[in-house]
């Protein structure tokens, strides 16, 4: 749908073609083309994976990376602009293979605009876990975006617990902190 246009293609038929509501006036059709691009490309090695997300100059093919070597990262579309979280990794180089390990941050970049971009150290004794969707269910109020994480306990008798909650960032008053729910303690390893 395009204004007051129906597009849609024909079996077999190369091109897109338009009309008015009454599917008379029949004539070729191009889609308006964006300038820049959002896109990334997901590496699979020995040692992991990992992800590059660029911006693309339709026009000269020009990449300008966002990030690249993230472990994870959530695509985040929001109306007035589109950012994205991820966690950056770092080079180790384990005998002859070369490994991607989670640094302790997570940044928040708007896709089209680096200025507004903010980066969190975790906590330590937290661990958050991978940015996915999929995985991590994010969670949103506000300015205030949730991220899955837990952290670990062990008693006076050396029983080890975890205790899950998220990982709180605001990209607007750059707050960071987690929230830990007590009543998730779960044993994980017994003293025994």
């Amino acid at each position: 749908y395009d204004s007051e246009k129906l597009v849609w293609t024909f079996p077999g038929e190369a091109g897109y073609y338009s009309t008015d509501y009454d599917f008379k006036n029949k004539q070729p059709y191009e889609f308006p083309q964006k300038d820049i691009s959002i896109d990334f490309d997901t590496i699979y090695t020995v040692g992991g994976v990992r992800h590059n997300m660029y911006r693309m100059n339709n026009l000269t093919g020009e990449k300008n990376y966002i990030f690249k070597d993230a472990i994870s990262f959530n695509y985040i579309d929001k109306r007035e602009s589109n950012v994205v979280l991820y966690m950056p990794s770092k080079e180790v180089i384990d005998g002859e293979d070369i490994k991607y390990l989670p640094t302790r941050n997570i940044v928040y970049v708007d896709t089209y605009d680096d200025s507004k971009t903010y980066t969190w150290e975790i906590p330590a004794g937290i661990v958050t876990s991978h940015l996915y969707s999929e995985i991590a269910n994010r969670r949103e109020i506000g300015n205030y975006i949730g991220i899955e994480c837990y952290k670990s306990e062990t008693d006076e008798q050396g029983n080890l617990y975890q205790l899950h909650g998220i990982f709180v960032v605001n990209p607007t008053t750059k707050e960071a902190f987690p929230i830990i729910y007590e009543g998730s303690r779960r044993l994980i390893r017994s003293a025994s």
